[in-house]
C-alpha cells in the first residue's frame, strides 16, 4: 500500500486496519505498507496511483520469482488520490495448470501423429494382404494343376 506522507484520516484508517486486509488472503498473499513511490515506478501499483483506477494484471516470474495476480486499488480522500492499496497474490497453481496443458497439448499431438502413421501402416498391410491373397489364389491354381498332372502321370503308369 503507497500513501501520500503525512497523517489524513483516510490514510491513518487505511494503514491502521491493514490486519484486517491480509487475513482476507490466503497464506501466500503478500501486502506491504510502504511511502515511496519511487521503489514502485511501472508497477501496476504506480499506474493505480497515478491513473487513479483500479487495475489488475498477471505477471509471470520476473520480478518475484513466482508468478503471481497484482491489484491495485486506489484510496481517495473526496476527490484527492492519498494513496494505493495493492495485493500480490500467487499465481503458482495456475502457472502450473498451464505448463499441464502444454504439455498435454504436446503429448496429444504426438500421439496424432503416431495415429497418422499407423494408419498409414494400416492401409499398406491391408493393401499387402490383397497382394498376398491374390498371389495364394494363385498358387492354389497352380498346385491343383500341378495335381491334375501328377494324376494324370499315375494313371499312365
Amino acid at each position: 500500500m503507497l500513501l501520500e506522507k503525512g497523517k489524513n484520516n483516510a490514510s491513518k484508517a487505511t494503514s491502521d486496519s491493514i490486519d484486517f486486509y491480509q487475513v482476507t488472503y490466503p497464506e501466500d498473499a503478500c501486502i506491504i505498507v510502504a511511502d515511496p513511490v519511487a521503489k514502485y515506478r511501472g508497477t501496476t501499483t504506480e499506474k493505480s496511483l497515478s491513473l487513479g483506477k483500479f487495475m489488475r494484471e498477471e505477471r509471470g516470474s520476473e520480478d518475484f520469482r513466482m508468478a503471481y495476480i497484482v491489484s491495485a486499488q486506489p484510496i481517495f480522500d473526496g476527490e484527492k488520490v492519498i494513496g494505493v492499496l495493492s495485493a500480490i497474490i500467487s499465481n503458482e497453481k495456475m502457472d502450473g495448470m498451464r505448463l499441464l496443458a502444454t504439455e498435454l497439448s504436446s503429448s496429444v499431438e504426438e500421439i496424432t501423429a503416431t495415429n497418422e502413421e499407423l494408419a498409414v501402416a494400416s492401409v499398406d498391410v491391408s493393401n499387402r494382404l490383397v497382394e498376398l491373397s491374390k498371389f495364394s489364389e494363385s498358387m492354389t491354381g497352380d498346385i491343383q494343376q500341378i495335381n491334375t498332372i501328377v494324376n494324370l502321370v499315375k494313371d499312365l503308369l
